[in-house]
């Protein structure tokens, strides 16, 4: 899986923001992925889609757009914000081209990475310091007549979607199990699984 990170340094005493791209690997407790499994119904979740499809065989990118945003209401993720960092973000990108007159080849890449925050107190001011995590990635590549590729490109992304928010509660029942079989008293497995396995 190709990890992907993104550092956002905000300071309190301007609005100057500082960015950095750095490697930053997902964080696993018991094996799972914690990021994926405290995703909520109170995430925020920001979308980005990508068109590098040219020829005409990728005409309807921004439908991907709206059936992204769709896919995830309709699963109770309600929060669809417009401004980057907090939250999940959403990465749909495509790039292709006609490899002859009638037919195309495209790859579709489908990322999604998780923000975390951190506080830190330096010279008396606050500092956020927030670190996204390539936390679940798919892609494939199509080939074919131009006159489906459009929508053979969205129903990709449907697809992926699906997947995703599938995995979401996958990684929430794994790591409960996990939580649950810890030689721990039941009151600390209940405050454990409230501040990491969100509904």
């Amino acid at each position: 899986m190709r990890s992907f990170g993104a550092s956002l340094i905000l300071t309190t005493l301007s609005t100057t923001v500082w960015a950095q791209s750095t490697p930053v690997e997902p964080t696993f407790l018991f094996g799972h992925d914690i990021g994926i499994a405290s995703i909520s119904a109170d995430t925020n979740f920001f979308f980005v889609v990508s068109d590098r499809v040219s020829d005409g065989c990728w005409l309807n990118a921004d439908r991907a757009l709206s059936m992204a945003k769709r896919e995830f209401l309709d699963a109770g993720y309600t929060n669809i914000v417009e401004e980057y960092p907090f939250g999940v973000i959403v990465r749909m990108s495509a790039t292709g081209y006609a490899t002859s007159e009638y037919q195309c080849a495209a790859y579709v890449d489908f990322d999604i990475g998780i923000t975390d925050t951190d506080r830190r107190t330096f010279d008396l001011n606050e500092w956020v310091i927030v670190s996204e995590k390539s936390s679940f990635e798919l892609g494939a590549i199509l080939t074919g007549p131009k006159t489906d590729m459009s929508d053979r490109i969205n129903d990709t992304f449907a697809g992926y979607i699906d997947e995703f928010i599938v995995n979401i509660q996958q990684e929430k029942n794994r790591l409960r199990q996990a939580i649950y079989e810890q030689s721990v008293g039941d009151e600390a497995k209940a405050e454990f699984l409230n501040s990491v396995v969100r509904q």
